[in-house]
């Protein structure tokens, strides 16, 4: 399979903007267009083995918001180990429905 040149392009980025396009052409049907496995290895390399937490680029000191985004972005990838994350909210799948159904439920009884 052929992938376009746009996983070059998103390893010059800190990883939270490549998952920003990961999302979005996942959301629009166009993952494969990302060679999986060299954003996966782009991501475990910005990640600091010693103490934990994902950096923007490797050799960047680590953070909390470059290590959520990189955990979401291993799920989107389908990376083995973390939970399933919707690409629109960048939140569990389970919470997203969960937090979706309570508001049917809520605003059915308001019907009733």
């Amino acid at each position: 399979m052929h992938t376009l040149p746009l996983t070059d392009f998103i390893m010059l980025l800190p990883f939270c903007h490549s998952r920003w396009v990961l999302s979005s052409l996942i959301m629009i049907d166009r993952g494969h267009w990302i060679n999986k496995e060299r954003l996966i290895k782009f991501i475990l390399d910005s990640q600091d083995t010693e103490n934990g937490g994902i950096s923007g680029r490797r050799d960047d000191a680590v953070d909390v918001y470059h290590t959520c985004f990189g955990i979401a972005g291993l799920s989107l990838l389908e990376y083995p180990g973390p939970k399933a994350i919707d690409p629109a909210y960048a939140l569990p799948v389970d919470v997203v429905n969960r937090i979706f159904l309570s508001k049917k439920i809520v605003s059915s009884k308001a019907i009733d």
